[in-house]
């Protein structure tokens, strides 16, 4: 990508994490940038195409969501590649808004862009359905293979498995996003798998 567009893509990013999607204005957007109106329009003509732009880059970016470099060997090796991501993707926010303190980026804006972006994209929430039925397909067919290899024994079905894992993910950023930070988020979804884990091998 052009080193222009991704620095206007940062700065807009960064806006939209300090404030949302309605209150920043394009004025704000382009006196951040710190670019002549002429170049700055040339990549984006209105805020509804930049935040786009934004959604695609740094939420729906492939290299964000790639999970097929995960380690599949086994469930405990699949769900600590899964924490390994997570730590990334929480570094490459941090990279992308230049934050210095983790409550500079760390704010609740960054779930409600997506639901503003749902609210104005129709074609967003069908992206990002087809991004979850693909990961709960992916988590079903490691917990799958588990189970054929007696690293877990449970009653409880690989869907439901899937389910209990991929949504403690949200929940657990949003409640501690509201209480403490993503550090706390993370370290609060290891020992919640760690432990659903464990109740999984008895």
């Amino acid at each position: 990508m052009n080193e222009t567009k991704l620095h206007i893509l940062k700065i807009a990013f960064k806006l939209f994490i300090q404030k949302n999607f309605k209150d920043v204005t394009m004025q704000d957007i382009v006196r951040e940038t710190k670019l002549s109106k002429g170049a700055f329009y040339h990549y984006f003509e209105s805020k509804e195409q930049l935040f786009v732009e934004v959604i695609n880059t740094f939420y729906l970016a492939d290299e964000l969501n790639d999970q097929n470099h995960f380690d599949k060997s086994s469930l405990k090796n699949f769900y600590s590649s899964y924490i390994k991501h997570l730590q990334k993707f929480i570094g490459f926010i941090k990279e992308s808004v230049a934050a210095e303190k983790e409550e500079e980026y760390n704010n609740i804006n960054y779930f409600l862009l997506v639901f503003d972006a749902i609210h104005r994209f129709p074609d967003f929430k069908e992206k990002l359905k087809n991004m979850h039925l693909d990961e709960q397909i992916m988590w079903e067919e490691i917990i799958e293979k588990a189970k054929e290899s007696k690293e877990i024994d449970t009653p409880m079905s690989s869907h439901h498995i899937a389910k209990l894992f991929i949504y403690s993910i949200d929940s657990n950023f949003i409640h501690n996003i509201l209480t403490e930070n993503f550090t706390k988020a993370l370290a609060s979804i290891e020992d919640l798998w760690d432990d659903f884990y464990k109740g999984l091998k008895k």
